[in-house]
């Protein structure tokens, strides 16, 4: 029985004979073929549909010979116990992960973006950061030097075909 009061019955098939062995009187007991149990599920309430049945892993894993021994109750209610702390921790760390801020939301970066880049390099935080500023307005004014060359080159050369 599990936890759900569905029942499990396993029920001994008797030995056939092997479809091999002579017809003859002669064949022995070795020639006979050894079928499995078979394992049954009823369901607790009498009229449900066998697929509206939830039946638990250790339980499914015993109706498919999977594992030769049914499931103990004190099992069952581990099992249960161990699904709990996982959907709790699973809450825990949505949590988490809403009250952070993205780092797609654009270039407001907050403390969470500076602090996160501290812990990928390694040191303080706001030092990196200072640093990592200063680099990107270096980068900044070299590439807008170039796009100001290219531009007064194109509006050089766009004046001098209309003229």
């Amino acid at each position: 029985v599990d936890l759900a009061g569905n029942t499990y019955w396993e029920l001994k098939q008797p030995t056939l004979p092997s479809p091999s062995a002579s017809a003859s009187a002669s064949a022995s007991a070795s020639a006979s073929v050894s079928t499995r149990p078979r394992r049954l599920l009823q369901p607790s309430r009498r009229r449900t549909h066998l697929a509206d049945v939830q039946v638990s892993p250790q339980w499914h894993q015993w109706l498919r010979h999977a594992r030769p021994d049914p499931p103990s109750l004190q099992e069952q209610e581990m099992e249960l116990q161990r699904q709990a702390d996982i959907k709790r921790l699973a809450s825990v760390w949505d949590q988490r992960w809403k009250s952070q801020r993205s780092l797609r939301d654009g270039p407001g970066l907050g403390l969470e973006a500076r602090s996160l880049r501290g812990i990928a390099l390694g040191g303080d935080a706001d030092e990196q950061t200072a640093a990592g500023e200063k680099r990107g307005v270096a980068v900044k004014e070299a590439v807008g030097g170039e796009r100001g060359k290219n531009e007064a080159a194109e509006g050089l050369g766009s004046g001098s075909e209309s003229g």
